[in-house]
């Protein structure tokens, strides 16, 4: 087939514009895989916003039961309170510091347990006891304010 020249005296074959055309549609295809991407990139770092220091819980003193616990969300990331049978209270951050998995308490053996790789962490102080995390738990700042507790970020 014979390629008619274009306004500059050079010709455009069917290979040049079919190459062209292919191009276009692999920018177009690429860009939108990439767009859904950048968006919840830049999604991720807008909700996040400023780092949320405290909550209240309301009436938590009363309501949860010694030996029992309680999960509660700091902003995004869960946490969970502890009531000991001595009727002091402990805080901490409920992800696990090996692959941030959620810990859970279990009464049985009064522990905290991460069940995606055993870790084992101790239900006053937070501290890493056996499995592969090699940081404690985060530990929480508890205020008891005569029915409810108020629970901070320490430092």
């Amino acid at each position: 087939m014979n390629a008619q020249p274009d306004a500059g005296g050079s010709a455009v074959t069917r290979r040049d514009f079919s190459g062209a055309l292919l191009g276009a549609a692999s920018a177009a295809y690429a860009a939108s895989l990439a767009l859904p991407v950048c968006r919840y990139l830049a999604a991720g770092s807008e909700a996040g916003g400023p780092e949320v220091r405290q909550v209240v819980l309301p009436k938590a003193a009363v309501q949860v039961a010694p030996g029992s616990v309680l999960y509660f969300t700091l902003g995004h990331e869960p946490g969970l309170l502890i009531h000991h049978s001595d009727d002091t209270w402990s805080a901490f951050g409920a992800y696990c510091s090996h692959l941030r998995c959620t810990v859970l308490y279990q009464p049985e053996s009064d522990r905290f347990f991460c069940p995606c790789h055993e870790g084992v962490f101790d239900p006053r102080s937070g501290q890493n006891l056996a499995g592969p995390p090699a940081h404690p738990l985060e530990r929480l700042d508890v205020a008891v304010n005569g029915e409810d507790l108020l629970i901070s970020r320490i430092g």
